[in-house]
């Protein structure tokens, strides 16, 4: 038997292990990915702390922070650097925006805010 439509549970079990795989993988291609795109969003988040202005994963990405971050198999491996910057009390979501990135189409992703 499937699992009902509004089953919030299973949909936050099935994010979260979409972006484990995605991590995982980047880091098979490109060793100390993590680590790496860890450190840009650190710095990233750093410089955005005293001016209080939210940003997107997307604003990281593009940043001169991310320069030298090779670009991971899937960009969903991101959300496992968001999500552990979040743990470790680095950023915090500040809402939902509209995607700028052609290939979204305007899709709804997270703002952050550095903490």
């Amino acid at each position: 038997m499937s699992q009902p439509i509004s089953d919030s549970s299973a949909a936050l079990a099935a994010r979260d292990a979409g972006i484990q795989q995605a991590a995982e993988h980047a880091e098979e291609v490109h060793p100390d990915w993590n680590n790496l795109a860890y450190e840009a969003l650190r710095v990233f988040a750093a410089g955005k702390r005293t001016s209080g202005e939210a940003f997107t994963s997307e604003d990281v990405r593009s940043s001169i922070a991310a320069a030298f971050v090779p670009q991971p198999p899937h960009l969903r491996a991101w959300g496992a650097v968001f999500q552990r910057a979040a743990r470790a009390g680095l950023i915090v979501k500040a809402g939902i925006v509209e995607s700028r990135a052609a290939h979204c189409h305007c899709a709804h992703v997270a703002a952050w805010k550095a903490v």
